[in-house]
């Protein structure tokens, strides 16, 4: 399996999809590009964002609907939801969810997520845009209104971005 961009990164965060993801994000050139994605993907959709391109500004307390697994609000996770996970101190990652519900799992979830590694290569060598197979406990998800206003025609674009396609 490949990269939904075939493996554009060149090493540190590079290439020129990756910088012009960057650039459009307003963050520099070179920056971890997982929440820069999300905005590129706002923006290519004419959806505004209000977080920045770094992947803790996503936190907000008023839009958590899940903290590692446990229920915050009775709202459901849906298609567009922010997750994003704290890989240590100080690395916060993000994602967007494309499944919440997978029969016969409940204990994981699926995302489209930029600057991650290829789940399909053992490795992780590669970086790139992935889908992912997520453990709850290890998500905060975010309501998506919180950051962007999304109507059918909008969902259905952004979608269409994320949801790996066999």
């Amino acid at each position: 399996m490949k990269s939904l961009y075939h493996n554009l990164e060149r090493p540190n965060n590079r290439g020129f999809l990756i910088d012009k993801i960057n650039k459009t994000a307003g963050a520099p050139k070179g920056s971890a590009y997982c929440s820069s994605g999300i905005i590129y993907i706002g923006k290519c959709n004419k959806i505004p964002v209000t977080a920045t391109p770094r992947a803790l500004s996503w936190l907000k307390a008023s839009a958590v609907k899940r903290k590692h697994g446990k229920a915050v609000t009775t709202e459901p996770v849906v298609k567009g939801d922010i997750a994003l996970f704290n890989w240590s101190k100080n690395q916060w990652h993000v994602e967007v969810v494309t499944q919440w519900n997978i029969a016969g799992d409940k204990t994981r979830f699926r995302t489209g997520g930029f600057n991650t590694g290829s789940p399909y290569d053992p490795t992780r060598r590669k970086q790139g845009i992935f889908p992912h197979l997520r453990r709850k406990q290890d998500a905060i998800i975010l309501n998506y209104q919180e950051f962007w206003k999304l109507n059918s025609k909008e969902v259905k674009a952004l979608n269409h971005w994320l949801i790996h396609r066999h």
